[in-house]
């Protein structure tokens, strides 16, 4: 095996968190145009419509919890399956809340990455099966569309890293000299591939 300065150093762009992000502003108008016939149903409206008045202030507060329950999940799941060095950190240049950590393989990025899914499957069972009404119906379907939303940059990395390095030995994060996350790095036994934020 190679030592670090003997391998080859190959730098790129971190496209698949710009897509994900892409993907994720569109991502809300889409699930919810799929799902509103459900929702519908789910808070008691007729075939005709209805009118929903949402408060900004719930609508902000599920949104919140929505976004640290997701990074729960993932900081959970990789403490689970044994991923080193697991915290929670801000990062303000992206304005997100993300998992931090020692390293980690490609299959344990990907349980990571998928697992906060669980809960819009569960979400999606709960509201196709009219389990929960009303306002907490509702609330359930806002917090399925934050969390799919939330979850594009992870469905979308772990689809690019899963087709292009699942053969890695690792994924490590990368930090600039103020200690935020500039990217990541993916080993290989004879070079290194560095993606820049």
């Amino acid at each position: 095996m190679k030592s670090a300065e003997e391998k080859k150093v190959i730098v790129r762009r971190a496209w698949s968190i710009y897509a994900g992000l892409v993907a994720a502003l569109a991502t809300p108008i889409i699930v919810m145009y799929l799902i509103a016939p459900l929702c519908g149903r789910t808070i008691g409206c007729s075939p005709g419509g209805c009118v929903i008045e949402v408060n900004m202030i719930v609508l902000a507060a599920s949104l919140a919890s929505v976004v640290v329950l997701h990074e729960l999940i993932h900081m959970v799941s990789a403490r689970l399956i044994g991923v080193e060095g697991v915290r929670l950190r801000l990062v303000a240049r992206m304005g997100a809340i993300m998992i931090d950590y020692s390293w980690m393989t490609p299959r344990q990025y990907l349980v990571v990455a998928l697992t906060p899914q669980l809960l819009s499957i569960i979400a999606l069972a709960m509201i196709a099966y009219g389990m929960i009404r009303g306002t907490l119906g509702l609330a359930l379907c806002i917090a399925f569309v934050f969390n799919v939303s939330g979850g594009m940059v992870d469905i979308v990395n772990a689809v690019y890293f899963s087709l292009t390095h699942w053969y890695a030995k690792r994924f490590l994060l990368l930090y600039s000299e103020n200690g935020g996350v500039a990217g990541g790095v993916v080993e290989y036994d004879d070079k290194l591939v560095v993606y820049m934020l």
